[in-house]
C-alpha cells in the first residue's frame, strides 16, 4: 500500500471508528476485525434451532389466525396454568416473520442472529470506548471471555434479546453521565418492546435502579445539596412511574406482573442452564475463567480513582446471579466486557500492554490478519450459515416435537 493511500485509510479508521487518539489505527481495526472473526468461529457450531422457537412461532401464527392472543395454552397436552402468559411472544413475531414473512425461511434466523451478534459487539465496543477503553484492551479480554457468552447464542434465543438491550441501556447510561436526559424517551420506547421480548427487562429495570443511586449519590458528594442533587436526577425519578405503567403495555394487561413474579420465584431444578455456575458442562475451566475475570475486576478498580468506577456494583451483582444461575452468566460476560476494558487501560498493566503491541505493530498485525483467515476458514468450514433442524443428522443431537413444525408448513 502506498504512503498516501496508507495515510488515507488511517484517516478514515480515525473518522469511523473512533480511533483518532491512536498511533497505530490499523493495527486496532486487524485487532477488533480477528475479534469479531473469532466470535463468529466461536459460535459457529451452534446450529440447532432452539428446542421452543418453533412452539411459539405456532403460537404466533394461531394467534394471528385467531386475530388476538390466545389466553390459554393451546399446544399442551398436559394440564396447564390459566392465563398461560408468554412473555416472548415478541421474540416469536420477530422470528415468525424473519422466516416465513420474510420468505428467506430457516435462512432467515442466521440473519436474525448475525444482525443482533452484530449490534450487541458494536454497542459494548462503543460503551466501553466512552469509558476510555484502549481498541487493544478490549480485543484482548474479550478474546478471553468467548466460552461465558456460550447461553445466549443459540439460534436464536431471546435471550440475545436481552444481551443487546443490555448493551443499549449500558451505552444510554453512559449519556447520562455526561449530561444528555434525552434518552430517557429512547429508554421507555426500548422498555415497552423489551418486555414484550423477553422477561429479562427486569435486568434492565435493575441496572437503571443502580444507576439512579449511584447518580444520586455523585450527585450529592458534589454539591451537599439536596435541591442540586434532585436537579440532577429529576429525570431518573420521573422514569420510574412511567416505567411501571409501561410494564402494562403487553397483549396481557396486568396479568403479566402476577406470571412475572411467580416465574422469577419459579425453581427450576430440572433445567441446567438455571443451576449454579459448578454445574455446567465445563465446571473447572468456567470457574477459573470466571475467577480471573473478577481476579482483574478487582485489580483494575483498586488501580482506578473511585469515581472511575461506576458501574461496579451492578457488576458484582451480575457476578452473584452468575453463580447461582449458569444462563446468567451471559448478562455478566456484556456488563463486564463494557467496564472492565476501560478501567484495566488505566492501569500500570493496560498501559504496559497497550505499549508492547504498539512497539511490534507488523508482528501483531500479521498474527490478526492470520487470526482473521483461519477464524473464517473454521466459520465456513463449520457453515455458519446453515440453520439445524434437529431430523437432519448433520451436527443435530436433540429430539423436537414435529407437529409444530408441520403446523407452521
Amino acid at each position: 500500500m502506498s504512503t498516501q493511500a496508507n495515510q488515507s485509510w488511517n484517516q478514515f479508521l480515525r473518522s469511523n471508528f473512533r480511533l483518532s487518539r491512536l498511533t497505530n489505527p490499523r493495527l486496532a481495526a486487524w485487532m477488533l476485525t480477528a475479534l469479531g472473526a473469532g466470535f463468529l468461529a466461536y459460535v459457529s457450531r451452534v446450529h440447532e434451532i432452539t428446542h421452543d422457537l418453533f412452539h411459539e412461532m405456532s403460537l404466533f401464527r394461531e394467534a394471528l389466525v385467531r386475530g388476538d392472543f390466545p389466553q390459554q395454552e393451546v399446544f399442551a397436552y398436559t394440564d396447564t396454568v390459566n392465563p398461560s402468559v408468554h412473555h416472548e411472544w415478541g421474540t416469536r413475531a420477530i422470528a415468525y416473520f424473519a422466516t416465513i414473512g420474510s420468505g428467506f425461511g430457516l435462512t432467515g434466523l442466521i440473519a436474525l442472529k448475525l444482525t443482533l451478534m452484530a449490534a450487541l459487539w458494536l454497542m459494548l465496543y462503543r460503551v466501553a470506548r466512552l469509558r476510555g477503553a484502549h481498541p487493544y484492551i478490549f480485543a484482548l479480554v474479550a478474546f478471553f471471555y468467548f466460552p461465558v457468552f456460550w447461553v445466549g447464542f443459540a439460534t436464536v434465543r431471546a435471550q440475545l434479546f436481552t444481551m443487546v438491550a443490555i448493551a443499549a441501556q449500558l451505552w444510554m447510561q453512559e449519556l447520562d453521565w455526561r449530561g444528555k436526559r434525552s434518552w430517557v424517551f429512547a429508554w421507555l420506547l426500548m422498555l415497552v418492546a423489551w418486555l414484550n421480548i423477553h422477561a429479562g427487562f427486569v435486568v434492565g429495570l435493575g441496572m437503571i435502579a443502580f444507576h439512579s443511586i449511584e447518580r444520586f449519590g455523585f450527585a450529592w458528594c458534589d454539591s451537599r445539596s439536596l435541591k442540586k442533587t434532585f436537579l440532577a436526577i429529576w429525570h431518573l425519578v420521573a422514569a420510574a412511574p412511567v416505567a411501571a405503567i409501561c410494564c402494562l403495555i403487553n397483549p396481557y394487561g396486568w396479568q403479566y406482573i402476577p406470571y412475572l413474579i411467580r416465574a422469577i420465584s419459579m425453581e427450576r431444578p430440572l433445567i441446567q442452564e438455571w443451576l449454579p455456575l459448578w454445574h455446567t458442562h465445563d465446571p473447572v475451566n468456567t470457574i477459573a475463567l470466571f475467577a480471573i475475570s473478577l481476579a482483574l475486576v478487582f485489580y483494575a478498580i483498586r488501580h482506578n480513582p473511585w469515581r472511575r468506577a461506576r458501574g461496579a456494583a451492578f457488576l458484582f451483582l451480575s457476578a452473584y446471579m452468575t453463580l447461582q444461575h449458569i444462563r446468567h452468566g451471559s448478562i455478566f460476560a456484556v456488563v463486564w466486557l463494557a467496564y472492565l476494558p476501560a478501567w484495566l487501560s488505566r492501569t500500570a498493566m493496560g498501559k504496559n500492554l497497550v505499549a508492547w503491541i504498539d512497539s511490534q505493530p507488523r508482528l501483531f498485525t500479521r498474527v490478526s490478519q492470520g487470526l482473521v483467515a483461519t477464524s473464517m476458514a473454521f466459520a465456513c468450514y463449520h457453515h455458519f450459515w446453515r440453520p439445524t433442524l434437529p431430523p437432519q443428522p448433520l451436527y443435530s443431537s436433540a429430539s423436537y416435537p414435529s407437529n409444530t413444525i408441520k403446523y407452521l408448513r
